[in-house]
């Protein structure tokens, strides 16, 4: 996989699940560390593309929680997943909640 290049990255991932028996990635929708709008929609194109569920996992700063919520398996209908992920994440509370971005691509 190259990581130097965003060049059909979504692509190469899903090929890494269909040749691999066993992977795990781990990701943040937001791809970065400052300000953003809204999420990278990379990781449901993958989970989609590749047949795998998507595992939601917080830490909740507010509460000083972490765990995991719902395990979402993508659908053909992206606005009623994106829905699913907004309700959960929509009660926690970021490190810095003014960095946070919309949960829409």
């Amino acid at each position: 996989m190259n990581r130097n290049s965003s060049y059909k990255i979504v692509d190469q991932v899903i090929e890494a699940f269909q040749n691999n028996e066993k992977l795990l990635i781990t990701m943040t929708p937001e791809g970065t560390r400052k300000k953003v709008e809204k999420w990278k929609s990379g990781f449901y194109y993958i989970a989609k593309g590749a047949g795998i569920p998507i595992i939601c996992v917080f830490i909740d700063y507010g509460r000083k929680t972490c765990g995991i919520g719902p395990i979402i398996t993508p659908t053909d209908n992206l606005e009623t997943d994106l829905n699913i992920i907004r309700d959960f994440y929509s009660n926690v509370t970021a490190k810095y909640p003014e960095m946070t971005g919309t949960i829409q691509f």
